[in-house]
């Protein structure tokens, strides 16, 4: 099937301020979490927030002070410990001090 409005194809894309500072990227990602999606930079081009998709399954994360501050994610796939939801609170160097993993219902279990 043809597009209409043709197909505009690349690894990344980025979106800059007035004054040229990358603030929006979409594509492969270099900053806070290395994987494939969206990500958000401060004024000093510090990556802030991040939407991506890696090889553990697809992440939500805030930065605080450079480092990741709170992140929420899904374990999956083989590799995975504890496949499901997840959600991360970090200490100011990026060390996860709060995580709360997520119950999930066993189908198995008839509810």
């Amino acid at each position: 099937m043809e597009h209409p409005f043709g197909v505009v194809r690349g690894h990344r894309l980025e979106l800059v301020d007035a004054l040229g500072r990358v603030r929006i990227a979409a594509g492969e990602t270099d900053g806070a979490s290395p994987g494939f999606g969206l990500e958000l930079f401060d004024a000093r081009g510090r990556s802030r927030a991040w939407l991506l998709i890696d090889e553990g399954g697809p992440r939500l994360g805030l930065d605080y002070n450079g480092n990741t501050g709170i992140e929420a994610y899904v374990l999956e796939g083989p590799e995975a410990v504890g496949e499901g939801p997840r959600v991360a609170v970090c200490d100011r160097d990026g060390v996860p001090v709060l995580a709360w993993p997520a119950e999930t219902q066993n189908d198995d279990e008839g509810q």
